[in-house]
């Protein structure tokens, strides 16, 4: 007897039991607990309720390994065939989607045909239109043109005899004003000549005046403080009493003259002309020759010279009380005048004037 008798019925078995079974392992104690076994070793015939797979038996471990593969490949088939079948609903899709796809491009390309056909009428309709249009617009722009032409043609003809007429305006206002303008000329000399002439009286009247002005030491418009000298006799002769025209002179201490001197502070920057002198009034006392210097600052001086380059002595007196002017060869720009006494009689003894103007006046 064979020693694997229900080998078919086995098979059958793990078959149905693969069906059940998903742990291949579990089908095939299954199988063998389907399949009588024996004879049971004597030790364990006691115990017949579990069944009993010899370890000494390889054919049947060897077909467990197999059942085991052949499980293992039937669940490999098994997937294929649903990825198969999957594939196939697949490739109806695609050939659904194919058909469809066909369809719409057969349709668009209809459309587009349709499209294309009634953009060509239309097309052709609008060049129509549109040259109709242009010539219309150019016979319209031909009669405007012409109509402008003439406007402008005209206007330009009435421009130019405006234009006559104001060139002929013009050269009768140019005469005008060209025998105008000569009138004013002669009339412009004549005033020219009129203000030279008044300038130059002007000039003489101004230098009149500022030759005989007197700068206020007689009349008291230079103070007190403004005169200074190098001495004086007493108080009854100090240098603010030698101011022109009062009862009072100045007097030095000493008889040389040479040495002593008066100065005044005009206050402002005078054109000076020249000076007034009087002698001592009460007594027969004055001073017969002086020099006179100059000076801005009242620090720097410079000594007054005639034309010939020399320190000018100019004269004094000849009695007590007649006034004596002597002016200079040009006036001078000064602020202070120095007296230098050179020649007397008695006593050096003098009242004076400056006279002149101040320069903000001229």
């Amino acid at each position: 007897m064979s020693r694997f008798p229900l080998f078919p019925a086995v098979v059958l078995v793990l078959l149905l039991s693969t069906r059940q079974w998903s742990d291949p392992q579990a089908a095939v104690q299954a199988a063998v607990q389907a399949v009588p076994y024996g004879p049971y070793p004597q030790a364990d015939q006691a115990n017949q309720s579990a069944p009993y797979i010899s370890s000494e038996n390889p054919q049947l471990q060897e077909m467990a390994g197999m059942i085991e593969a052949m499980h293992s490949e039937f669940k490999r088939i098994r997937s294929s065939v649903s990825h198969l079948a999957e594939l196939k609903a697949f490739e109806k899709r695609i050939a659904a989607m194919e058909a469809r796809q066909d369809a719409a491009i057969e349709n668009l390309s209809s459309r587009l045909n349709d499209t294309a056909a009634a953009m060509g009428v239309l097309q052709g309709a609008a060049v129509q239109n549109l040259y109709s249009r242009l010539d219309q617009t150019a016979a319209a722009m031909e009669v405007r043109q012409d109509a402008a032409a003439e406007n402008l043609s005209s206007r330009l003809n009435h421009t130019a005899a405006r234009q006559a007429a104001i060139e002929a305006r013009q050269d009768a206002v140019m005469a005008n004003f060209s025998s105008s303008l000569n009138e004013t000329a002669a009339v412009m000399e004549t005033c020219l000549a009129a203000i030279e002439n008044l300038s130059s009286r002007l000039n003489d009247t101004v230098v009149d005046f500022c030759r005989t002005r007197r700068m206020g030491m007689s009349t008291g418009d230079i103070p007190d403080s403004s005169f200074t000298a190098s001495s004086y006799y007493d108080h009854r002769f100090v240098p603010a009493n030698a101011r022109f025209g009062i009862t009072r002179s100045w007097i030095p201490r000493t008889l040389t003259a040479e040495v002593e001197w008066l100065k005044i502070d005009l206050g402002q920057e005078t054109l000076v002309y020249g000076v007034i002198t009087q002698g001592r009034p009460e007594y027969s006392q004055w001073t017969k020759s002086y020099r006179l210097s100059f000076s801005m600052d009242g620090q720097t001086w410079a000594m007054y010279a005639g034309t010939d380059g020399s320190d000018k002595v100019f004269q004094g007196n000849y009695d007590r009380s007649s006034p004596v002017y002597n002016f200079l060869d040009s006036p001078l720009t000064t602020r202070h005048v120095q007296f230098h006494p050179r020649t007397y009689i008695s006593r050096p003894a003098v009242r004076m004037e400056v006279l002149g103007c101040p320069t903000e006046l001229l």
